[in-house]
C-alpha cells in the first residue's frame, strides 16, 4: 500500500539521505521504505537511539514529499509506533531514515542482517 509522505529535512539530511540512496543503487523511496522496516525490527532492541523522541527536532528547510510502499500490516506497526512515541508519523519516518543511515554508516545495518535466522 503506497502513501504519500512530506518529509521536512534539513539540507544536510537531503543530501545524507539521497547520497546513501545513491550509494546504495537505489531510489529515495526504497531507502525510505529500508529505513521503516529497519526501524520497525528495532524498536525491541532497546537502543535509546531507537526512540524517535530522544531526539530535538531540528530547523528544517527543505520539503520532499515521497511514495512510501509498505503493506497494510507494516503501515499499522508505523502508526502505532508513532502513537507510542508521541510523535506524527512523518517525524518518526525523519527519526528512523537518520537511524537507518548512521547504522548504514557503522556497519550495524550488515551485521544484523548477516545476524539474521537463516543466513
Amino acid at each position: 500500500m503506497e502513501r504519500r509522505l512530506t518529509l521536512d529535512l534539513s539540507p544536510f539530511a537531503v543530501e545524507t539521505l539521497e547520497g546513501e540512496a545513491q550509494r546504495q543503487g537505489i531510489p529515495l523511496a526504497t531507502l525510505l521504505r529500508h529505513a521503516a522496516l529497519y526501524y520497525l525490527a528495532e524498536r525491541s532492541s532497546g537502543r535509546v537511539a531507537v526512540r524517535a523522541r530522544a531526539l530535538a527536532g531540528g530547523r528544517s528547510t527543505e520539503v520532499i514529499a515521497v511514495a512510501l510502499d509498505l503493506d497494510g500490516r507494516d503501515w499499522q506497526r508505523v502508526e502505532h509506533a508513532a502513537a507510542c512515541e508521541r510523535v506524527s508519523v512523518a517525524a518518526l519516518m525523519r527519526h528512523a531514515a537518520a537511524l537507518y543511515v548512521a547504522d548504514c554508516d557503522s556497519g550495524r545495518v550488515s551485521s544484523r542482517l548477516l545476524d539474521a535466522p537463516g543466513r
